[in-house]
């Protein structure tokens, strides 16, 4: 079969195509070449199949990729590689015209017609001078290295990628398949040899941005500063799934801002009385009473703030909760004290009112219908009324009650009464 093939060449030869026909202006002819199976394909790769191919349509195909050649077979059929591995046969032989231009060769039936890459597409890097270069390493779905995908873009730089990236406290970023950028852990164990990752960066040609199924892996550079979800100015209550706004923790959305910090989203919920703030994916505020999902690790919670690199704003489905700082001091009326009461320390005597909404000014104002000096609120939800304070006076780290209607106001505590001065009714 092989040698019919080959007498069915030379015979051809007499009445094909001129070399002539084959030369281009802008890329350096190679040949004609066998293209019969995967034993004896050229330039392995196929890129490409068009009813409409052209030279250069192919060449653009693979300019995608840092191989030397590429080359057209069958009329239609573009291929990229580095390497040739059957023999050169005569010009002649490639004989079908191109459907996208009449003018040029495109292959023969079997019969692959080569050209080099431009010089100007020769030597591309993966090595870059800012990040580290980890290696090329299998990457087949989310389960393997660098799990998070950060970001896709048809104009995909390593320096892009990187700054997506930096958003996250993961260590390594890389590419993979040109336009995909993925942060997390790297699997050592999944790496392959760095010829295997030739993806061109759309962005920038003379970078290296992966394969198909490969991932080009860099680390981010030292740099970036330590984040943490601690803060010196309100208590952390820790990093909580957030699935939607309906089922989730701190329901009332609040603002979205691309230059978020904890203090920003602390002062957004500021105007609202809800207990907690927390900030999701980065840039999200949002304010509410409940916590409702399970508590996670804090090192779920990995986003860094876009307004503080070195504070944590949640994660790409996880919230950083934070407690609002809550004041026994009021500017109206002149705090007494917290104080304890029970039925041996009853303060106040007179019982008034009681209020799943109480604040401190519902209370004072049920006690200004009375002559009584003082007034007071006890487990959150009691308001009373009186003369004298007969309790012994504790530290007002025992009223940590909030006050359901307010919850940045102080309503005593279990058996504690934060007591205040009725101001001058005269």
């Amino acid at each position: 079969m092989r040698l019919l093939l080959f007498v069915s060449v030379f015979i051809l030869a007499a009445s094909g195509t001129s070399g002539s026909e084959l030369e281009h202006p802008n890329f350096k002819l190679v040949g004609c070449y066998f293209h019969i199976d995967s034993r004896l394909w050229n330039l392995r790769y196929l890129k490409s199949s068009s009813e409409s191919m052209t030279i250069e349509s192919c060449q653009k195909d693979c300019s995608l990729f840092t191989n030397l050649y590429f080359g057209v077979a069958n009329g239609t059929n573009c291929f990229c590689g580095n390497t040739l591995l059957s023999f050169p046969i005569p010009s002649k032989i490639c004989d079908h015209k191109c459907p996208g231009n009449p003018k040029q060769i495109c292959g023969g039936n079997r019969i692959m017609v080569v050209y080099e890459q431009p010089g100007t597409l020769v030597g591309v890097s993966d090595e870059q001078p800012k990040f580290k270069l980890q290696g090329c390493y299998f990457h087949y779905d989310t389960n393997n290295n660098l799990h998070r995908r950060m970001s896709s873009s048809e104009s995909m730089t390593i320096e892009s990628c990187q700054k997506d990236c930096s958003v996250t406290t993961d260590r390594y970023f890389g590419i993979e398949n040109r336009t995909e950028c993925f942060c997390g852990v790297l699997n050592k164990k999944m790496q392959l040899p760095r010829s295997l990752c030739n993806h061109r960066c759309p962005g920038n040609r003379k970078q290296i941005c992966g394969g198909l199924h490969r991932i080009a892996v860099y680390e981010q550079p030292a740099t970036l500063p330590t984040a943490s979800a601690e803060q010196p100015k309100f208590k952390l209550e820790g990093c909580y799934f957030h699935y939607d706004d309906t089922s989730s923790n701190l329901r009332r959305y609040k603002s979205s801002n691309e230059s978020m910090t904890i203090e920003s989203c602390q002062k957004d919920c500021s105007v609202t009385a809800d207990r907690y703030f927390g900030v999701i994916s980065g840039t999200h505020c949002y304010c509410g009473d409940l916590i409702m999902s399970a508590q996670l690790s804090l090192k779920k919670c990995d986003y860094r703030c876009p307004g503080n690199p070195k504070q944590i704003c949640g994660g790409s489905i996880t919230m950083v909760v934070y407690e609002q700082p809550a004041s026994a001091e009021h500017p109206k009326f002149k705090l007494q004290g917290c104080y304890g009461h029970s039925k041996k320390q009853n303060n106040l005597r007179r019982y008034k009112s009681f209020s799943k909404s109480m604040t401190i000014e519902s209370c004072r104002k049920d006690c200004s219908v009375t002559t009584a000096r003082y007034f007071g609120v006890i487990s959150g939800t009691y308001c009373y009324c009186g003369d004298s304070i007969r309790g012994t006076q504790l530290s007002l780290k025992k009223c940590d009650y909030r006050c359901p209607g307010n919850r940045k106001q102080i309503c005593g505590g279990f058996d504690s009464m934060v007591v205040y001065e009725q101001p001058d009714l005269s």
